[in-house]
């Protein structure tokens, strides 16, 4: 069986690097990108099954990208999970009417409970 592949697009290395490197332990194939637009490359070369999505990023950020992605008909139906330190009330609606299947805060979850949610949402 396949392994089920995770996208992240996060402009923290540190951070991506050892969310990879967890998710990867935890069996699933990932791939990184650090701004919108390479998520977004990525996502059309390589059919995936979840997409992680830092807010804020450059060249495009998370709103955009998002937004991109739900009117894609390729990528439109990919669960997005927004994981960002954006945690005011407006940015988390904005998120969820763009689509955004959850939105996790940075600094309100332990990486643990990142990891959780990331699994609870792949099965």
């Amino acid at each position: 069986m396949d392994k089920k592949l995770i996208l992240i697009a996060d402009d923290e290395p540190a951070y991506s690097k050892i969310l990879q490197h967890t998710l990867e332990n935890e069996g699933y194939a990932v791939a990184v990108a650090s701004n919108g637009d390479e998520l977004l490359k990525i996502a059309h070369e390589r059919k995936s099954d979840l997409i992680i999505l830092d807010l804020v990023m450059p060249v495009k950020n998370g709103f955009q990208v998002l937004t991109e992605i739900k009117k894609d008909q390729k990528l439109k139906n990919i669960p997005v999970i927004t994981l960002s330190n954006l945690g005011q009330e407006e940015d988390i609606e904005k998120a969820r009417i763009l689509g955004a299947t959850d939105y996790i805060i940075k600094s309100d979850e332990t990486f643990q409970d990142v990891i959780h949610i990331i699994k609870k949402q792949l099965t």
